[in-house]
């Protein structure tokens, strides 16, 4: 893959003879508290560890794209991680650059790389900037992404500048209720405190308390179904993703659990939005 013909001219001194590159401005990013959950968990989403194809469904029947589509096509992620789907994308022979604004890269390269792969660049950079040229990319993923972003409408803007003619996007944001629902769960209380914590200190709460209260979590639901939520959050009012509900190993499912409530607790930005909202905003870019 030639990275030279995708990147903007003034970007091309900060290439090296390696499958890793940092073109970032070396500032604490926002995004920096995903580095603390992947460095203690680098794996555990990863369907090669878990042995579900829970990224790998999501990736395809979100996207509606077929794996021989990609063949030989220059394919852009965009907020990788630790590289769940980058896992999943290196299962096609795409040209693959994937890019994230932390060091979080670093283990997405660590996981994924490989001696005999010369069709991926890791990249670190800031989303909000562009390092590549217009026009360039046959396809571009944005999956976790925009609901933990500062200007989610600046994100999706450079992703589509960044397509060719005819060329596709498939993104994802969390899912909000209608009328702000959404926030009656307790996390958007304890949102106010925990985001200005240091990720170490707000990481050792978490795994502290939830495996102490996970259990009765996993009661209430199984017990009670839907009842069970509710009795939950009255009882426990305090955050605790459970995947009680997955075909798995306790222990795993704990870890998931520590993780992905770390990850809600954590970053800065937390913006669900409804179906009408993205609607709205992809139909506001295409009109400029």
């Amino acid at each position: 893959m030639n990275l030279k013909k995708l990147l903007l001219d003034e970007n091309l001194s900060k290439l090296e003879d390696s499958y890793l590159l940092d073109f970032s401005e070396n500032k604490k990013h926002y995004s920096n508290s995903f580095f603390e959950e992947y460095k203690r968990h680098p794996l555990i989403q990863f369907d090669s560890f878990n042995k579900l194809n829970l990224n790998k469904d999501r990736f395809y029947n979100n996207s509606k794209w077929k794996k021989e589509d990609l063949d030989g096509k220059y394919l852009l992620e965009v907020g990788s991680g630790a590289g769940k789907f980058t896992e999943i994308l290196l299962q096609t022979k795409a040209n693959i650059v994937t890019i994230d604004s932390s060091d979080s890269i670093k283990i997405n390269h660590k996981n994924n790389f490989k001696r005999n792969i010369n069709n991926v660049y890791f990249i670190k950079t800031n989303a909000n900037e562009n390092i590549f040229k217009s026009n360039v990319f046959d396809f571009v993923v944005l999956y976790g992404v925009l609901q933990n972003v500062d200007n989610q409408k600046k994100i999706i803007q450079n992703c589509v500048s960044y397509l060719k003619k005819g060329g596709k996007l498939t993104l994802d944001v969390t899912k909000a209720k209608d009328f702000y629902l959404h926030l009656i769960n307790p996390k958007y209380f304890w949102r106010n405190f925990t985001k200005h914590m240091s990720p170490r200190k707000l990481y050792s709460l978490i795994n502290f308390y939830i495996p102490k209260f996970i259990r009765i979590d996993t009661f209430l639901k199984k017990k009670f179904g839907f009842l069970g939520r509710f009795l939950s959050k009255i009882i426990l009012p305090f955050p605790l993703i459970n995947y009680y509900f997955l075909p798995l190993k306790n222990e795993i499912k704990l870890e998931m659990s520590i993780l992905d409530t770390f990850d809600a607790l954590a970053s800065k930005f937390d913006k669900p939005m409804t179906k009408n909202d993205l609607k709205l905003l992809i139909e506001e870019i295409e009109s400029e």
